[in-house]
């Protein structure tokens, strides 16, 4: 399962889901849309990122400004990635 995960503008201390389940390529096509237009249901963004709680954890996108251990993680993924 994987979730989307977003810090928003309005409440810049809280960490909220904003989709969970398969999230198919139309939901990570909303994530980037989200990216392009900084804002997710109208809302501006701070930060956003997609976890694949069916994997390893693997941080599958990353946006803004998030945890350190995030990036780093979005990262690994990526380099795993690239390599097969």
């Amino acid at each position: 399962m994987r979730k989307w995960y977003a810090i928003l503008a309005n409440k810049p201390r809280d960490c909220i889901v904003i989709e969970e389940g398969q999230l198919d390529d139309a939901a990570l096509k909303r994530f980037d849309d989200a990216v392009a237009s900084s804002k997710v249901r109208g809302i501006g963004v701070i930060g956003m990122w997609i976890i694949d709680h069916g994997t390893q954890g693997d941080v599958i996108r990353c946006h803004g400004r998030v945890d350190p251990r995030l990036r780093t993680r979005h990262a690994e993924y990526l380099a795993r990635k690239t390599r097969t």
